[in-house]
């Protein structure tokens, strides 16, 4: 019995592996709306600036830093406004 045991768990494992390598190339693949974003960069300057999708990841992280302060400064200038 041990082994087949062994030879279920050498499967098992070996399967389990390839599972791994497929879930690791999906995640590699680029995020659509970031090629969609490239793509309309790329036609709006008319191939001036090629952008990445790292410059997307950033502009997207830079944005979602900002963004909440930016509505802070508003909420701070519409109260000074109401006074």
């Amino acid at each position: 019995m041990g082994k087949f045991r062994r030879d279920r768990e050498a499967l098992v494992a070996e399967r389990r592996q390839i599972l791994d390598a497929a879930q690791t190339a999906v995640g590699l693949q680029a995020d659509p709306q970031t090629d969609a974003a490239i793509r309309l960069a790329a036609w709006t300057l008319r191939g001036l600036v090629r952008p990445t999708g790292g410059d997307f990841e950033m502009l997207r992280l830079m944005l979602l830093a900002l963004l909440p302060q930016i509505g802070g400064l508003l909420m701070m200038v519409a109260r000074r406004g109401d006074r």
